[in-house]
């Protein structure tokens, strides 16, 4: 199978983080407003045995992971209908290399700023959940295009058996 324009998927992929994460996180604040109060309100038998940490793991982490996971598939899906022969498992690892150095970035400055809290576990749960949808993204893309070649080899068969 030949791949092209991987370099073009890259960056778009990249560049369509960006609304991606905008989507994301209107579905993240939809968890929020859904779970925050009869779920994660900081008084359930769990917290108590772990000072508050479990309503902010529920309802912080998962939301932000919730967000990056929206965000990695509609980034990858997006880019699959203008590069349609990309390699996009090597388009997640390339995004993925990008994301988790401003990841290491966003997370130093954070710590340098106020030290550990909930914002950190935001930052790596969003990276958690945008490399998971980028990964299942391209395992779906990659499928889709197996499936492409297939046609194309097929009506290529058709069309040699006809001229023949």
């Amino acid at each position: 199978m030949q791949y092209r324009l991987t370099w073009l998927a890259v960056i778009l992929t990249f560049v369509f983080l960006i609304p991606g994460e905008v989507v994301g996180h209107i579905l993240a604040y939809l968890y929020r407003l859904l779970v925050s109060g009869w779920v994660f309100g900081g008084d359930t038998v769990f917290d108590l045995f772990t000072h508050g940490w479990f309503s902010r793991v529920g309802l912080e982490g998962v939301s932000g992971g919730m967000q990056g996971l929206a965000a990695g598939l509609l980034a990858a899906l997006l880019c699959d209908k203008i590069t349609k022969f990309a390699d996009f498992r090597m388009v997640a690892y390339c995004n993925t290399a990008l994301v988790g150095t401003f990841t290491v970035i966003g997370l130093l400055t954070s710590y340098a700023q106020t030290g550990l809290g909930t914002n950190n576990l935001v930052i790596v749960a969003n990276t958690i959940g945008l490399v998971g949808g980028l990964f299942v993204a391209a395992e779906h893309i990659r499928e889709k295009q197996n499936e492409r070649w297939r046609v194309l080899e097929h009506l290529a068969r058709v069309e040699r058996a006809v001229k023949s």
